[in-house]
């Protein structure tokens, strides 16, 4: 009898380990621990072999705000990407997920031909774990940023994107023009 309650601590401590070891890869905690009491090692088999990372703050990326200015230019305006960026730095946010299947018409006239047919882009450095940057605006919302991340998302066939919306006040921050 004493043999069985060595197997139920066991048991009980790999599934609070799993829990930890989700929790690390920003994933539900509570989840990974009730599916590890049915499961066992085999959960922590699938947490630690298939489960990624999942970023969910705007401070788990280094943006590179060195880069020389970059705007862009929209039917509402100019905006300024790198001011953008330093917002994201300075106030970190969580991650959205952008639907791509839902949005496909937008997304597919957003990406130009002249994106898809680059021959110089390496499209194995476009990193798509990197989120897009939308600005917010009263008729809806404008992509300011990961213009290639979003063509290798269309090209690859991924369902979604990390991305970040700006506040209407960041957004009328970050317009120059």
């Amino acid at each position: 009898m004493q043999e069985a309650g060595g197997y139920v601590v066991g048991w009980g401590t790999l599934a609070l380990i799993n829990a930890g070891l989700a929790k690390g890869k920003n994933r539900s905690g509570l989840n990974w621990f009730l599916l590890s009491l049915l499961l066992g090692p085999l959960a922590t088999f699938i947490l630690v072999a298939f489960c990624e990372n999942v970023p969910s703050m705007s401070n788990d990326f280094e943006w590179d705000l060195d880069r020389p200015e970059k705007t862009v230019e929209g039917l509402d305006g100019i905006f300024d990407v790198q001011k953008a960026k330093q917002i994201i730095a300075a106030t970190p946010r969580e991650i959205e997920k952008i639907d791509l299947v839902k949005n496909e018409a937008y997304f597919r006239s957003y990406v130009d031909d002249e994106v898809n047919l680059k021959d110089d882009i390496d499209w194995n450095t476009v990193d798509c774990s990197i989120p897009l940057i939308f600005v917010r605006l009263p008729g809806g919302k404008l992509q300011i940023d990961g213009k290639h991340r979003l063509a290798k998302a269309m090209r690859t066939g991924l369902k979604t994107l990390p991305a970040i919306i700006l506040t209407p006040e960041e957004s009328a921050d970050v317009k120059v023009g």
